[in-house]
């Protein structure tokens, strides 16, 4: 583009994911570089990781899944990212979560890298979990099982809470919660502290985890409205005030990702644009033409 978008300076890229291949965005060199990535055997859910040197395609089912060097073609995934199951963020950009079957179950999950490498570190995943992880937005793991919503780190497993997970982030959660008496209310959950403090109304989504962003100042979340599409919501995690956005966003959420700075919330729209969210909700164009993507991920430097 022969100049930086968004005004960004740092090292720090956005890629996105969709049927016509990858885009790699340097917002700072504004330079953007597409590759073909052959269609996923899969209608299922795909774990999408940019790393060091590489981007990774992961569906959870089994069937191919694809790493995409910087500059070169798209390759088939072998070895440990070549088993079925989802690729997670690690605790560092250089790592991913994957998972080690057993007997045809997923009982744990092992800190990989990007080059394919497993490291010593690894997470049990309790057998009344089903084996199903998600991530924690901090590089580690949450999972769902009997009495809430838990928090898995190597050796230790903690309770988030006994309600729904709405968003996650580094520095903490957004959760609904409700009491004895079914009065329902939106918390935040510090990470550092576990402290839970009502932030606001219930707020309802039926998609997956929003995401608060690095500097812990707001959560997005998707919700679904009456055409089927879905709302993006912003919402303020000192105060709990909820700004809904003119986004034509996904009903399940996917496509979202904040910045690593904390400054910009991107999503892919369905109108075939990737929305640039500033913290004061306003809509900014990325001022180029990008194919439709359905999912997005950043990468910093590890």
């Amino acid at each position: 583009m022969g100049r930086p978008l968004l005004g960004v300076t740092a090292p720090w890229e956005l890629f996105g994911l969709g049927p016509d291949g990858m885009v790699r965005i340097e917002l700072a060199r504004g330079r953007i570089t597409r590759t073909a990535v052959p269609p996923v055997d899969s209608s299922g859910p795909i774990s999408f990781l940019a790393g060091p040197g590489t981007a990774i395609v992961r569906p959870l089912d089994a069937v191919a899944g694809y790493a995409v060097p910087d500059g070169q073609p798209a390759r088939t995934l072998t070895g440990p990212l070549g088993a079925s199951g989802p690729a997670l963020p690690g605790p560092d950009p250089a790592h991913m979560w994957t998972v080690v079957p057993s007997n045809g179950q997923v009982q744990a999950m092992r800190l990989t890298g990007f080059d394919g490498r497993p490291t010593a570190a690894s997470i049990a995943l309790p057998p009344t979990t089903g084996g199903n992880a998600a991530p924690d937005g901090a590089g580690y793991l949450t999972v769902y099982a009997a009495g809430g919503t838990y928090d898995l780190r190597p050796g230790s497993i903690r309770r988030i809470t006994t309600g729904q997970l709405l968003a996650m982030g580094p520095t903490g959660w957004l959760t609904l919660e409700c009491d004895d008496q079914l009065r329902c209310f939106t918390a935040a959950v510090d990470r550092s502290t576990w402290a839970h403090r009502v932030l606001g109304p219930a707020i309802s989504t039926s998609g997956p985890s929003g995401l608060i962003s690095p500097d812990g100042r707001a959560a997005a979340i998707v919700t679904p409205d009456s055409s089927g599409a879905g709302s993006v919501h912003l919402i303020d995690m000192s105060n709990g005030k909820d700004r809904r956005l003119a986004v034509p966003a996904r009903a399940d959420g996917d496509g979202m990702v904040w910045s690593p700075d904390g400054r910009w919330l991107f999503v892919a729209g369905t109108d075939a644009r990737v929305h640039a969210i500033d913290p004061t909700g306003q809509d900014h164009d990325l001022g180029v033409r990008l194919p439709l993507l359905d999912e997005l991920t950043t990468r910093t430097a590890p």
